[in-house]
């Protein structure tokens, strides 16, 4: 198996190898041999490899990863002898410099109706007017802090009973700041729901459970990616992980949006696709898309807009949940603050 590293072969080089020079043949780790070919059903560039029956799926967002966005394992593209890595260095060498059009079809109806469908979220986060700077408290509590809020906010009223919990145990226990104090002080009750019960006034075993679990997973994290501090280390994860690595975390309850949330707490320029943001996508498009597809659009068009990705998801979280204009709002706890605002180009 050749020495590749995976991270260095992007979605876009293999496609483009395979289009020229496919369909590949790969074996897994453990002998399964695949059939691999590069397609665009519906106009979204796909890599499909189809071993003796069934098929793997692979899209860009999900290249690379042990499974795929419908949950497919995919690793016996990337681990056997020959992978499809081995493939596309023995195949590589005659592909020449090509650009993205030249292994990208030209747009058919599909193509051309989500090109719209970014167009018509550009303009309805340009009918918010201005997006401020997001400068919550919460984005820079402790670590410890962060992971309570995030796990206590699934489903639940931010102002009104995740604020009041944070302060009350940033106040009660200062000295809780890391991941692993707040996990030796989970750990120094009976058991983690007594410490959600008692800590947090809070009386959800399920939630205590999540909320250990994650706690342990972002431990993990940081030590997979050292830094001079564990601020630094999991800013480093969260602008690394991809929307679909939420399959990885394996904890029931905690999905997409906790999870892209979470990478928000840590300083990924990002968004989560809750409730409120996908209502925002589905009104804008006049019809429902899946999380996936309303996380995936409001990034492109935040960053066509030229502002950034949090502060748009921030501002549409306020003027929903709070149902207030931020302008007509004076001395009270905002999860956006009255900062030096963007200035948007062509503003309807």
């Amino acid at each position: 198996m050749t020495d590749c590293n995976k991270n260095r072969l992007t979605f876009a080089e293999v496609f483009a190898c395979l289009k020229r020079h496919g369909p590949a043949i790969v074996k897994s780790r453990i002998g399964t041999k695949y059939t691999v070919e590069a397609v665009v059903p519906k106009g979204v560039p796909m890599i499909i490899g189809r071993p003796r029956s069934g098929q793997v799926r692979v899209h860009e967002d999900c290249w690379g990863l042990p499974l795929t966005c419908h949950g497919t394992r995919a690793g016996g593209l990337y681990n056997g002898d020959p992978s499809i890595y081995d493939w596309y260095e023995k195949n590589s060498a005659s592909l020449g410099c090509l650009t993205r059009d030249t292994y990208f079809p030209p747009a058919n109806e599909e193509s051309q109706r989500n090109m719209s469908d970014c167009d018509l979220v550009v303009s309805a986060i340009k009918r918010l007017g201005s997006i401020r700077l997001s400068d919550d408290p919460g984005w820079q509590r402790a670590p410890a802090l962060k992971v309570i809020d995030c796990v206590l906010s699934l489903n639940r009223r931010y102002d009104k009973f995740v604020v009041p919990r944070l302060d009350s145990f940033e106040k009660a226990h200062p000295s809780v700041r890391s991941l692993e104090d707040l996990r030796l002080l989970i750990c120094s009750y009976s058991s983690a729901a007594a410490f959600l019960e008692n800590a947090l006034n809070y009386r959800d075993p399920s939630r205590a459970a999540t909320l250990l679990r994650v706690v342990c997973y972002l431990i993990e994290k940081v030590s997979s990616h050292p830094a001079a501090s564990e601020e630094e280390s999991l800013a480093l994860w969260a602008k690394d992980a991809r929307p679909l690595d939420h399959h990885s975390v394996g904890v029931r309850g905690f999905g997409l949006a906790g999870f892209q949330y979470m990478r928000m707490l840590f300083g990924a320029d990002t968004t989560k696709p809750d409730v409120h943001v996908c209502r925002f996508v589905d009104d804008a498009l006049q019809r429902h898309v899946s999380a996936i597809t309303a996380l995936d659009l409001l990034e492109r068009a935040a960053l066509l807009t030229g502002v950034g990705v949090r502060d748009t998801d921030t501002t549409i979280w306020q003027r929903a949940a709070r149902g207030v204009r931020r302008e007509q709002r004076k001395n009270s706890q905002t999860r956006c603050t009255r900062m030096p605002k963007y200035k948007i180009s062509g503003r309807e």
